[in-house]
């Protein structure tokens, strides 16, 4: 829906748009015939040579002929179709120049006699017209000739003037009508028709096709219209680009909603996937919480059992320590009682002295199992102060295990409180994602196979790895007796064994033990052939990474300063291309207005954003054409405009010399004046070589190189110099 409407709207401004480019181009067109016909009227085209002259003079010193009040054509605004038959009747009284007196007129005469431009008419604005008909109604323009007065509109002041030009002068619709009426009808001295047909009472009759050219009248009419359409097709053209605004602001709001649209669905899925992510992350933290849980249960089992055979152990020394306690006091109280027999028998007779010496040896002895009582006692007490340590230490981890257990359910709970708002906020998100939940639940299914089958895998590669690993140490065990066995043999007996030498056991198979022999040489085998020069080789490698990676980290600074240099050379130079392009252009602009005496022309890029490569456009308007582009001119003008532009780049940087071939063959006459008169101002500060077969072209010349063939296939150079 949304891209539906999106397409809709773009559609539309396309329209829009389309429709405001063949507005802009018929705006450009009226602009340009505007522009023409403004400039042919300012410049007073269509109009004698005296009278241009005087007119021209009066713009440029206003305060010396403001007695000059304008031409006749300025007071005259006839009616659609009626300017064709007022120039017709008027033709060159047109012109004629208003003056405030004779005075005037004679000043006017004078200055044209002295400065030789020509001739000119002129009007005293207080000359009166002898012309006093009576007008007939426009209606009767089918049945009688009407004045022509009834269908001019005359500025305010002037109507003397206008009375005297056209005030015997009537209008009929066709020339035989005219002719018709002009013998019995007295009213009139002319009678003119819509075409511009005359007949005066004289009995002259002009007539015959117009000039292709617009006339003073038409002209002005023309120019007035163009104001109007010129004006309308601006506002045609402003509410266009308004509109374009407004849709081209619709689109990006569209655009902005739809990127927006798009942005909350992925930020949604990306939710989505992170709670989901996050909820795989709180199962497996429980997971293993469980897991500490169990291990740290069977840990506390495993004190409990530990702290029980303490005590039991500690019950037992204890036991025995009383037990050596008892016999130590026995021993000691036997020991009193040989003390006393000694003294007794110390105080008998000397025959008891060998019973004495014997007694005394005993004593010895005694005292020696007493001492050695006694070092048995402190090592049983430094165990069992050792053993009491031991048990606090265990205590203290069992309570310290307690707490952690403590810990570690209380932090489960949370885990299990959080898991069940992450679940609550997994089922709202699921009511608006089905189909990504049913995704998950597969991907979960699939996950759940997938780590239980990794499990089972992990599970057997473990059992391999133990296997592998409980094998690897006894064939280490067994290496180690066969070489301590062959040193020994070495050592003590001068040989060695050629055959390993054991016992077989009683349940040996020669089959396993076969099949363990070929997976062991397998697992030999896939160690492969134990590379000698690995470290040399290495340590090449290492010198030739090092010198590489130097000569890298060279070459990319010297690439670095080359962007450096090639970033700066490509600011100059377009700095410099851009300076020279915009002089260029206004000399090129200033010589074009030359050869073609008036008009205008420029150089535009077409890239501007990259001048260095951009092409360059020439645009053209030849005075009373439309601006266009050099290809769509005529060869004349194309010639024209590539010399102008030739000579723009003499006027910036001169060259020594320029060869021109065949260049002035499109042009006529007048062009080729105009180009003889820039070819001898140029030829001051440089050369030029032409070929040409144009003659004025030749009699320009200083020297002149003709070939001729005076015999069949023998060319001659003839030169001669004109000075």
């Amino acid at each position: 829906k949304w891209t539906g409407e999106l397409d809709g709207v773009r559609e539309t401004f396309r329209a829009r748009q389309s429709e405001r480019f063949e507005w802009d181009e018929k705006l450009r067109q009226n602009r340009s015939r505007y522009l023409s016909l403004k400039e042919l009227q300012e410049n007073f085209e269509g109009f004698e040579k005296g009278v241009k002259s005087l007119l021209l003079r009066k713009k440029e010193e206003q305060e010396r002929w403001n007695r000059i009040i304008g031409v006749a054509a300025d007071i005259l605004d006839p009616e659609p179709p009626y300017e064709i038959p007022l120039e017709a009747v008027l033709g060159q009284r047109l012109q004629y120049l208003m003056v405030a007196d004779e005075k005037e007129a004679i000043t006017a005469i004078e200055f044209l006699k002295k400065e030789s431009l020509g001739r000119g008419s002129f009007i005293p604005v207080g000359v009166q017209s002898h012309s006093q008909q009576e007008r007939l109604s426009s209606s009767e323009l089918k049945e009688g000739p009407v004045s022509l007065m009834r269908f001019v509109k005359v500025k305010e002041g002037f109507s003397d003037i206008a009375q005297f030009l056209i005030g015997d002068v009537g209008v009929v619709d066709h020339l035989e009508k005219a002719i018709e009426w002009i013998k019995k009808e007295s009213s009139f001295q002319i009678l003119v028709t819509l075409e511009g047909e005359m007949v005066e009472r004289s009995g002259v009759i002009s007539g015959g096709s117009r000039d292709q050219g617009l006339g003073i009248l038409e002209r002005r009419r023309e120019i007035r219209e163009l104001e109007k359409k010129i004006e309308e097709e601006e506002k045609r053209c402003r509410h266009a680009l308004e509109e374009e605004s407004r849709l081209q602001q619709e689109i990006l709001e569209r655009e902005s909603r739809l990127e927006n649209r798009k942005r909350e669905i992925q930020e949604k899925e990306i939710e989505l996937l992170h709670q989901d992510r996050d909820l795989e992350g709180v199962r497996k933290e429980i997971s293993q919480f469980h897991q500490r849980a169990e291990l740290l249960r069977f840990e506390e089992e495993e004190l409990r059992t530990e702290e029980k055979e303490i005590e039991e152990e500690k019950k037992t020394v204890l036991a025995q320590m009383e037990k050596e306690e008892a016999t130590r006091k026995e021993k000691e109280e036997e020991l009193q009682s040989l003390k006393k027999t000694v003294e007794e028998v110390q105080e008998g007779t000397e025959e008891l002295g060998g019973r004495i010496t014997e007694k005394k040896v005993y004593l010895a002895s005694i005292e020696e199992k007493q001492r050695g009582m006694e070092v048995q006692i402190l090592n049983l007490s430094e165990t069992i102060r050792t053993l009491r340590e031991q048990t606090i230490q265990r205590v203290r981890s069992i309570r310290a295990s307690r707490k952690e257990e403590t810990s570690i359910r209380e932090r489960i709970d949370q885990r299990e409180k959080e898991l069940e708002g992450l679940v609550e906020t997994h089922r709202v998100s699921e009511e608006g994602l089905s189909r990504q939940r049913e995704k998950v639940e597969t991907l979960s299914g699939e996950w759940k196979e997938a780590e239980a089958s990794s499990r089972y895998l992990r599970q057997e590669l473990e059992d391999i790895r133990q296997k592998s690993h409980e094998e690897e140490i006894r064939v280490s065990e067994v290496q180690l007796k066969l070489q301590h066995l062959q040193d020994s043999m070495r050592e003590r007996y001068g040989a060695t064994l050629t055959a390993p030498i054991g016992m077989v056991p009683e349940d040996f198979s020669r089959e396993e033990m076969s099949k363990r022999l070929a997976e062991l040489k397998t697992g030999l085998e896939g160690f492969g052939e134990v590379n000698l020069l690995a470290l040399e080789e290495y340590q090449e490698l290492k010198k030739r990474h090092d010198f590489l990676t130097e000569q890298q980290s060279d070459l990319q600074q010297a690439l670095d300063t080359l962007k450096k240099a090639i970033i700066r050379i490509n600011r100059t130079t377009t700095k410099r291309f851009l300076e020279t392009f915009h002089l260029v252009n206004e000399k090129f602009k200033e010589v074009f207005a030359r050869l073609f005496k008036g008009g205008q022309a420029s150089l535009i890029l077409m890239d501007e954003q990259d001048p260095a490569t951009s092409g360059v456009d020439i645009i053209a308007q030849p005075p009373g054409k439309k601006l266009q582009n050099i290809d769509l001119l005529s060869g004349g003008e194309k010639a024209l405009v590539a010399t102008a532009l030739l000579f723009g780049l003499f006027m910036i940087k001169p060259t020594p010399f320029c060869l021109l071939d065949e260049i002035d063959a499109p042009l006529d006459d007048a062009n080729i004046n105009r180009f003889i008169e820039m070819v001898k101002e140029f030829s001051k500060t440089s050369q030029f070589i032409l070929i040409t077969h144009n003659k004025k072209t030749m009699e320009m010349a200083n020297t002149l190189y003709g070939i001729t063939m005076e015999t069949p296939g023998v060319s001659k150079v003839v030169s001669v110099r004109l000075n």
